[in-house]
């Protein structure tokens, strides 16, 4: 599979993917693995740099949803990691994990096996754990949700101007 998205599988170029390996290489400085920050102080420069980049991308057609779902999936899975190196040890991994809501059994899988926090982050009762709902109550902005909002803007904008003719 090709590692830029905005080209498609069958070979395809993405309208107004074009910026795709910029803002990747954005949100990986956004998202440092030795930050040493609050996770808020760092979804909060997430958020300003999304909604800037969204009102520049926003105009992408609606078969490009995929792409910004992966995309959530991946900035989650990254701040998975960071929240992971921030509890600095196991231990603290697992009581946190069960202090949120994961179950006794599944949180072990974190203590039984020797993994780095970026292949930790993507176990299923990690990822479960601090999932879309954890990131929400953190303040995340969906890429998604943001490219939906501008959609219905457009449609709003553009809905007023033809009955107002």
């Amino acid at each position: 599979m090709n590692a830029n998205p905005a080209v498609t599988r069958w070979g395809g170029r993405i309208a107004g993917m074009g910026g795709w390996n910029e803002r990747n290489t954005q949100l990986v400085e956004l998202t440092p693995r030795n930050a040493g920050r609050p996770l808020k102080d760092i979804i909060r420069g997430i958020n300003d740099y999304m909604v800037g980049w969204m009102g520049f991308f926003g105009i992408c057609e609606h078969w490009t949803r995929h792409i910004l779902r992966d995309a959530d999936s991946h900035l989650r899975r990254r701040l998975r990691a960071i929240q992971l190196r921030l509890w600095k040890r196991r231990r603290t991994v697992v009581r946190k994990l069960m202090r949120l809501g994961a179950r006794q059994f599944p949180s072990h899988q974190v203590m039984a096996k020797r993994r780095k926090w970026w292949a930790m982050s993507k176990l299923p009762v990690v990822s479960q754990t601090l999932g879309v709902k954890f990131f929400q109550a953190l303040g995340l902005k969906s890429l998604l949700a943001l490219w939906k909002e501008s959609k219905h803007r457009q449609l709003t904008l553009g809905g007023d101007m033809m009955t107002s003719r």
